[in-house]
Protein backbone atom coordinates (compact mmCIF):
# COMPACT_ATOMS: atom_id res chain seq x y z
CA UNK A 1 0.00 0.00 0.00
CA UNK A 2 1.44 2.94 -1.09
CA UNK A 3 0.87 6.83 0.79
CA UNK A 4 2.44 9.77 -0.20
CA UNK A 5 3.05 12.77 2.27
CA UNK A 6 4.54 16.11 1.16
CA UNK A 7 6.14 18.28 3.11
CA UNK A 8 8.69 21.07 2.63
CA UNK A 9 12.04 21.11 4.82
CA UNK A 10 10.70 23.29 8.25
CA UNK A 11 13.92 23.20 10.04
CA UNK A 12 16.02 25.97 9.88
CA UNK A 13 19.08 24.94 9.96
CA UNK A 14 18.08 23.14 6.31
CA UNK A 15 16.21 26.07 5.15
CA UNK A 16 19.52 28.20 5.52
CA UNK A 17 21.65 25.31 3.61
CA UNK A 18 19.35 25.06 0.49
CA UNK A 19 19.96 28.08 -1.02
CA UNK A 20 16.20 29.85 -2.76
CA UNK A 21 17.49 28.92 -6.51
CA UNK A 22 16.47 25.41 -6.04
CA UNK A 23 13.34 24.93 -3.63
CA UNK A 24 13.41 21.55 -2.89
CA UNK A 25 9.87 19.70 -1.92
CA UNK A 26 10.14 16.53 -0.49
CA UNK A 27 7.92 13.75 -1.04
CA UNK A 28 8.21 10.88 0.58
CA UNK A 29 6.29 7.91 -0.54
CA UNK A 30 5.90 4.70 1.77
CA UNK A 31 7.45 6.69 5.03
CA UNK A 32 10.81 6.05 3.10
CA UNK A 33 13.64 6.91 5.78
CA UNK A 34 16.65 8.91 4.06
CA UNK A 35 19.17 10.89 5.92
CA UNK A 36 17.77 14.34 5.70
CA UNK A 37 21.32 15.93 6.69
CA UNK A 38 23.00 13.83 3.64
CA UNK A 39 20.65 14.98 0.93
CA UNK A 40 20.27 18.65 2.18
CA UNK A 41 24.11 18.93 2.00
CA UNK A 42 23.96 17.45 -1.45
CA UNK A 43 21.16 19.86 -2.40
CA UNK A 44 22.67 22.84 -1.24
CA UNK A 45 26.09 21.60 -3.35
CA UNK A 46 24.09 20.95 -6.11
CA UNK A 47 22.57 24.58 -6.19
CA UNK A 48 25.52 26.12 -5.44
CA UNK A 49 27.26 24.46 -8.69
CA UNK A 50 24.48 25.36 -10.88
CA UNK A 51 24.39 28.68 -9.96
CA UNK A 52 28.32 29.30 -10.44
CA UNK A 53 28.10 27.64 -13.19
CA UNK A 54 25.33 29.76 -14.58
CA UNK A 55 27.56 32.96 -13.48
CA UNK A 56 30.58 31.39 -15.04
CA UNK A 57 31.80 33.17 -18.34
CA UNK A 58 31.97 29.25 -20.22
CA UNK A 59 28.01 28.79 -19.25
CA UNK A 60 26.64 29.74 -23.08
CA UNK A 61 29.58 27.88 -24.59
CA UNK A 62 29.38 24.66 -22.58
CA UNK A 63 25.69 24.68 -23.05
CA UNK A 64 26.00 25.29 -26.97
CA UNK A 65 28.45 22.55 -26.90
CA UNK A 66 26.51 20.09 -25.09
CA UNK A 67 22.82 20.89 -25.61
CA UNK A 68 22.93 22.72 -28.91
CA UNK A 69 22.93 20.02 -31.39
CA UNK A 70 18.88 18.97 -30.95
CA UNK A 71 17.97 21.01 -34.31
CA UNK A 72 16.71 23.58 -32.53
CA UNK A 73 16.05 27.18 -34.15
CA UNK A 74 19.48 28.98 -33.22
CA UNK A 75 17.70 32.17 -32.91
CA UNK A 76 15.35 30.72 -30.43
CA UNK A 77 17.68 27.65 -28.44
CA UNK A 78 19.97 31.61 -27.90
CA UNK A 79 16.83 33.33 -26.50
CA UNK A 80 16.07 30.22 -24.10
CA UNK A 81 19.35 30.34 -23.25
CA UNK A 82 19.53 33.68 -21.66
CA UNK A 83 16.20 33.25 -20.50
CA UNK A 84 17.68 29.72 -18.38
CA UNK A 85 20.24 31.77 -17.23
CA UNK A 86 18.05 34.35 -15.89
CA UNK A 87 16.20 31.90 -13.93
CA UNK A 88 19.13 29.98 -12.89
CA UNK A 89 20.56 32.92 -10.95
CA UNK A 90 17.38 34.83 -10.08
CA UNK A 91 14.49 32.52 -9.21
CA UNK A 92 15.47 29.00 -9.90
CA UNK A 93 14.90 26.08 -11.98
CA UNK A 94 12.07 24.93 -9.34
CA UNK A 95 12.17 21.55 -10.00
CA UNK A 96 10.07 19.36 -7.47
CA UNK A 97 12.49 16.58 -6.12
CA UNK A 98 10.53 13.28 -5.06
CA UNK A 99 12.09 10.36 -2.89
CA UNK A 100 10.76 6.51 -4.29
CA UNK A 101 11.66 3.30 -3.12
CA UNK A 102 13.18 1.30 -5.36
CA UNK A 103 10.00 -0.93 -5.61
CA UNK A 104 8.90 2.22 -8.28
CA UNK A 105 12.83 3.35 -9.25
CA UNK A 106 14.29 -0.10 -9.85
CA UNK A 107 18.06 0.18 -10.06
CA UNK A 108 18.23 4.11 -11.23
CA UNK A 109 20.06 6.44 -8.75
CA UNK A 110 17.50 9.40 -10.02
CA UNK A 111 14.99 9.71 -13.07
CA UNK A 112 13.77 12.78 -14.51
CA UNK A 113 10.35 13.82 -15.72
CA UNK A 114 9.37 17.11 -17.62
CA UNK A 115 6.00 17.03 -16.39
CA UNK A 116 5.19 14.51 -13.59
CA UNK A 117 1.40 14.39 -14.21
CA UNK A 118 1.02 17.77 -12.63
CA UNK A 119 2.30 19.87 -15.30
CA UNK A 120 5.62 19.74 -12.65
CA UNK A 121 8.98 19.06 -13.39
CA UNK A 122 10.46 16.36 -11.20
CA UNK A 123 13.61 14.90 -10.23
CA UNK A 124 13.12 11.47 -8.50
CA UNK A 125 15.71 10.30 -6.31
CA UNK A 126 15.78 6.51 -5.23
CA UNK A 127 15.53 6.35 -1.05
CA UNK A 128 17.52 2.48 -1.00
CA UNK A 129 20.37 4.02 -3.17
CA UNK A 130 20.61 7.19 -0.94
CA UNK A 131 20.39 4.69 2.49
CA UNK A 132 22.86 2.36 0.91
CA UNK A 133 26.09 4.76 2.33
CA UNK A 134 25.64 6.91 -0.78
CA UNK A 135 27.89 9.87 -0.33
CA UNK A 136 27.36 13.97 -1.19
CA UNK A 137 29.02 14.21 -4.45
CA UNK A 138 27.10 10.89 -5.59
CA UNK A 139 23.77 12.59 -5.06
CA UNK A 140 25.20 15.50 -6.37
CA UNK A 141 26.53 13.81 -9.28
CA UNK A 142 22.65 11.66 -10.12
CA UNK A 143 20.54 15.25 -9.42
CA UNK A 144 22.90 17.23 -11.67
CA UNK A 145 22.34 14.96 -14.39
CA UNK A 146 18.43 14.69 -13.98
CA UNK A 147 18.88 18.69 -13.91
CA UNK A 148 20.77 18.07 -17.63
CA UNK A 149 17.63 16.31 -19.24
CA UNK A 150 15.71 19.93 -17.70
CA UNK A 151 17.92 22.06 -19.22
CA UNK A 152 18.02 19.94 -22.74
CA UNK A 153 14.04 20.00 -22.38
CA UNK A 154 14.05 23.76 -21.85
CA UNK A 155 16.62 25.01 -24.39
CA UNK A 156 15.39 22.08 -27.54
CA UNK A 157 11.70 22.07 -26.84
CA UNK A 158 11.59 18.26 -25.57
CA UNK A 159 13.70 16.98 -28.38
CA UNK A 160 16.46 15.55 -26.77
CA UNK A 161 20.32 16.32 -28.16
CA UNK A 162 22.83 14.01 -28.64
CA UNK A 163 25.62 14.67 -26.54
CA UNK A 164 24.03 15.45 -23.36
CA UNK A 165 23.79 12.00 -21.51
CA UNK A 166 27.47 12.16 -21.93
CA UNK A 167 28.21 15.95 -20.32
CA UNK A 168 25.68 16.51 -17.79
CA UNK A 169 27.07 15.39 -14.49
CA UNK A 170 30.75 16.98 -15.07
Amino acid sequence: DSTSTSAEIQDPLAQALIPPQIPLQLIVTNDALVNADLLNSATKLTSEKLVSFANSAEFMSVLSSVFGNAGTDTVAWNAAAESLKQTITQSGLNIRLSLQPSDVMGVAQGAYANDAGDGQETIYLNTDWIASRTTVDEIVTTQMEEIGHSIDFRLNNGVDSTRSEEHTSE
